[in-house]
């Protein structure tokens, strides 16, 4: 955080210095005469090493990355919130304050937790695309420690939410056995057993708790991906630390001259720039649409069926169906992309890191969930989870390195940016993911109950291989959309 704040106001006033030396220079760039718009690539420090630079173009980072990871912290900020909320309702009551549920160093952490966050974000969206070369060694002592910091909080939020799910499961327990009268003495201290008296009593009776607040159990893995998304770009910023780089400029936005009426202007224009071509893309995108409202409708319905025990068997049909279906689609349209995307040229100067890596993590985790359910799965003689458990790793088997590909392509040719073959195909898959996230992440914790890893594995045990896999396999459909969308993109320019 101090190293975040310096950086933060080192770099104001180095942009400071730079604005009043490019106001100093406007007068002579009135002078110019153009007819077409073009970006000025001055120099404005003459000889001297900037102590930052500022990468442009495909290399200054995904709009959609940044995107997505403001959307991940909204939801870890909401849950942090929810989690200060009820630690200060620990202190406020009386009788959860006596039984010793609040915790002073939990209310210091849940509120500094967010504003680190909100802060990080504010940082990386908007200067993810720098290359330091300002006090070298201390900026990467200070990324190498935000980084570990990152992958602490993803890997303590899996522990805790685990733990807490599996604390409220032993509550409702206990207070179950107690209800119905047995006593038997393995049951009776069931909850003394697992955990101290008053960690019971503060998750069997906590207002903002997974019992009273549905919405919870879908927000930790918001912490979870934004975690793991802010390490990824972290490591970037560290990876550019004094690096030469012809892609980067000592200020962070362009000179851009036009002529209006006869009068020429000078503009300022920021490297964030967002432009969307969608040539060669409007039927993927609607039929891509409309899978998606089709998928919201089912959920509405599923959710309608879940919440009535005669309709579990029609909830779970739908959920079935909707998983079955999306997965095939998504095989097939992978299958067609790496016909189209082989027509493409190859880019010999790909930005690809941090994609493959943040690709390649979440794959162990679908092996495991896979055969694990396999496993379960057959001895219930569930043949539809079965052939669901195979096409879903097979689907990202495949679309793993059509997307490693797609990301190394380029249209250097005319004819190529003009016909942009498989443009279709991957706008479909784009929203296809994007969908496939939306149904897993609200679907996946109402039904989970219902499969048969509890019986076959154990409640518990089952509990912490869920909350570790599935968290990890959102975050692959969500990263693959964005990997998706930057072809979409940058497949169909020229390379750089």
């Amino acid at each position: 955080m101090m190293w975040l704040t310096f950086f933060h106001l080192d770099l104001f006033r180095y942009k400071r210095k730079v604005l009043r030396r490019m106001m100093g220079t406007a007068e002579q760039i009135d002078k110019i005469s153009t007819c077409t718009d073009f970006n000025l690539a001055i120099t404005f420090l003459g000889n001297e090493i900037p102590p930052y630079r500022f990468l442009t173009g495909r290399h200054s980072g995904s709009f959609y990355l940044k995107v997505g990871l403001a959307a991940f912290c909204f939801g870890h900020l909401i849950n942090e919130g929810l989690q200060l909320g009820q630690q200060i309702i620990n202190y406020v009551e009386e009788d959860r304050f006596t039984l010793g549920c609040g915790d002073i160093s939990s209310v210091i952490t849940h509120t500094i937790k967010p504003l680190y966050s909100f802060y990080q974000l504010f940082i990386v969206f908007k200067y993810s695309n720098i290359i330091i070369y300002r006090y070298k060694e201390v900026a990467r002592f200070a990324l190498m420690h935000i980084m570990a910091t990152c992958l602490c909080f993803w890997f303590g939020t899996i522990v805790e939410d685990a733990l807490e799910d599996y604390h409220h499961k032993i509550a409702k327990i206990d207070y179950e056995i107690k209800n119905e009268t047995l006593f038997r003495t393995s049951d009776q201290a069931l909850c003394h057993n697992t955990m101290n008296e008053t960690r019971c009593a503060c998750a069997s009776n906590a207002i903002l708790s997974v019992n009273n607040v549905q919405a919870i159990p879908y927000l930790y893995p918001f912490t979870i991906e934004f975690n793991l998304l802010l390490a990824g770009v972290w490591f970037i910023v560290w990876h550019n630390i004094g690096r030469e780089h012809h892609k980067a400029n000592p200020h962070h936005f362009h000179h851009k001259i036009h002529k209006n009426d006869g009068m020429e202007e000078v503009t300022y224009q920021s490297n964030l720039v967002i432009s969307a071509d969608c040539h060669a893309a409007n039927k993927g995108l609607f039929a891509g649409l409309f899978l998606l409202m089709a998928s919201i409708i089912s959920i509405i319905v599923f959710f309608v069926a879940m919440s009535t025990k005669d309709y579990y068997n029609v909830g779970l049909t739908i959920h079935y169906f909707q998983e079955g279906t999306l997965t095939f689609f998504s095989l097939v349209c992978v299958l067609f992309a790496y016909k189209q995307l082989s027509k493409l040229d190859f880019n010999h100067h790909p930005i690809t890191f941090l994609d493959d890596v943040l690709l390649f993590i979440p794959l162990p985790f679908y092996f495991v969930q896979a055969l694990l359910t396999i496993m379960s799965e057959y001895q219930k003689r569930s043949a539809i989870r079965i052939v669901i458990s195979i096409l879903v790793p097979l689907q990202v088997i495949l679309q793993t390195p059509l997307i490693i590909d797609g990301l190394r392509r380029c249209s250097n040719s005319r004819l190529l940016r003009y016909k942009k073959p498989g443009r279709e195909i991957v706008t479909f898959l784009i929203v296809c993911n994007l969908t496939i996230w939306i149904i897993n992440t609200f679907e996946a914790k109402s039904v989970e109950s219902h499969y048969g890893q509890n019986a076959y594995f154990g409640k518990f045990l089952w509990l912490f291989v869920s909350h570790t896999t599935l968290p990890l396999m959102l975050f692959y459909r969500f990263h693959s959309s964005v990997c998706l969308a930057d072809i979409w993109k940058s497949a169909y320019e020229k390379g750089e």
